[in-house]
């Protein structure tokens, strides 16, 4: 009951600058859950579970600040959280992470979702900080585009050719 608590608080949609910025925090907070959800899941029963906690929040279509979606989310490195354990050498990003992004095309989440800068989750992927190969397949396989422009008019392909060893990678 408190996860699904926790998702309709999720769906709260916050007017004042400082709880836009919690909002914002907690929304990171939960692509890191499902994160370890996903990585604690020892069944199938237990990954059906996860799928109905995150079938709830997409229902609730809820995005960020910028307008991401959790899907945006999960193919960005630069989450607000990261690992600072004392046993860790150094930082790890858990993102982008392909079980994450994987989990959420299978539960529905839509490929094509645009942020207010109208990026889709393949824009962000293509970036050369974000840019792992299995990701931009997943988001490819899913009808993800290629070719469509952004605010700025730049396409994924665009991105991509800023950072040409990446792009013989993908050989688009």
């Amino acid at each position: 009951d408190g996860l699904v608590t926790a998702v309709e608080l999720v769906g709260v949609v916050p007017h004042f600058k400082i709880r836009v910025d919690n909002h914002d925090m907690v929304l990171h907070s939960w692509i890191h859950l499902v994160f370890l959800l996903l990585k604690l899941a020892e069944t199938e029963d237990d990954r059906r579970e996860i799928f109905h906690i995150v079938d709830r929040t997409k229902k609730l279509g809820v995005v960020s600040s910028d307008g991401d979606s959790l899907l945006h989310l999960a193919v960005n490195s630069t989450p607000d959280l990261r690992s600072t354990s004392f046993q860790d050498h150094e930082n790890h990003n858990l993102f982008p992470s392909a079980d994450v992004v994987s989990f959420l095309l299978r539960s529905g989440f839509n490929p094509h979702a645009r942020n207010y800068d109208r990026e889709t989750p393949l824009h962000i992927s293509a970036l050369k900080e974000n840019y792992h190969r299995d990701i931009a397949e997943l988001l490819l396989g899913a009808g993800g585009h290629i070719d469509v422009p952004d605010s700025m008019g730049l396409t994924p392909l665009d991105i991509l050719k800023t950072h040409p060893a990446k792009l013989n990678a993908l050989q688009v």
